[in-house]
């Protein structure tokens, strides 16, 4: 039984030895590799590149959009009366006189999304950074897209089918243009959402 015992420790300490001969091994690799082996040469990839034409900044959706921005800004009541006024599909809604307070406030806006809405061009420019990432300035395009629905929901409840129309149009192209032109995963989904 103590010559099973020996040979079990002998036999133990020798898996130990070669476990241990195996990890400085591995690392003496991994150092020959980090240190020793010889650089690549960099790689042309010029050809794989995109190139994307120059885009005038007087045609750059984009950068009349952020130039509009604070068109689009709004109180928190009124943005509460509109997120109403949208939810409740025109009905039941009784603040009309709110509404019409608000659309009125805000002609600039809706010239300027005019504007936008007749360029045909998008290239988003970084403003910010969260983490490492670009992100467009999402809460001016949800109150854009907001303010869009509410003007078209109170033209057509009026009879004026074609201000309704052409705010929706405008809108809704500038998103598209959006989602299509999308430099990062944030964007192009914030171009689907408010579509």
């Amino acid at each position: 039984m103590k010559t099973i015992k020996k040979i079990l420790k002998v036999l133990g300490l020798g898996v130990a030895a070669l476990g241990g001969i195996a990890i400085l091994l591995l690392i003496g690799l991994v150092a020959y590799f980090i240190i020793a082996a010889p650089e690549s040469p960099i790689v042309d990839d010029s050809d794989l590149r995109i190139e994307e034409p120059p885009i005038p900044d007087e045609e750059n959706a984009y950068l009349a959009f952020i130039a509009a921005t604070n068109h689009f800004d709004f109180s928190s009541k009124d943005q509460m009366c509109c997120w109403k006024y949208i939810e409740n599909n025109r009905g039941e809604f009784a603040e009309r006189s709110e509404i019409d307070r608000i659309v009125k406030e805000h002609e600039a806006a809706f010239l300027a999304i005019e504007r936008i809405g007749r360029m045909n061009a998008y290239r988003s420019v970084p403003t910010s950074y969260c983490f490492g990432a670009y992100f467009p300035p999402i809460s001016s395009m949800m109150r854009m897209n907001n303010l869009c629905r509410v003007k078209a929901l109170r033209s057509f409840e009026e009879g004026d089918y074609d201000t309704a129309f052409g705010i929706t149009c405008d809108s809704q192209k500038f998103f598209s243009l959006c989602t299509e032109n999308a430099s990062t995963l944030v964007e192009f989904l914030v171009g689907i959402g408010t579509s």
